[in-house]
């Protein structure tokens, strides 16, 4: 933090002239300066811990983390975050089911693997 000013003057000015630059007759000189503040509150509040000095998380994506830990609550997580990414998680066809299922066996044959009797 060698930039961050040490005395809140200081550092209300710093922001404010950052965000006249990037905001230029957009807002008010109040306007800035309550975003300014908002900004400076937010930076000494925010959790370095859990989100690093930069806001970032600091935690392991789900994508990579081992598979006994992502199961640990009995696979919740992980149909979450396939829900998210688009996955659906019903038990009812699709509208094209039959026709789709139809194309591929005329393409490929059967698609089911064939039943085996172990004796």
């Amino acid at each position: 933090m060698g930039w961050w000013p040490v005395n809140r003057s200081q550092r209300l000015r710093t922001v404010y002239v950052e965000l006249k630059e990037v905001f230029g007759d957009q807002l008010s000189a109040g306007e800035l300066l309550r975003l300014a503040s908002a900004f400076i509150h937010a930076y000494q509040n925010a959790d370095v811990e859990r989100f690093g000095e930069f806001g970032y998380s600091t935690r392991e994506p789900f994508g990579f983390y081992d598979v006994d830990r992502a199961m640990g609550d009995g696979g919740w997580r992980v149909l979450h975050y396939e829900r998210k990414m688009g996955m659906e998680l019903t038990d009812e066809l699709p509208d094209n089911f039959w026709v789709i299922q139809g194309r591929v066996k005329r393409l490929v044959g059967q698609v089911q693997w064939p039943r085996i009797e172990m004796e």
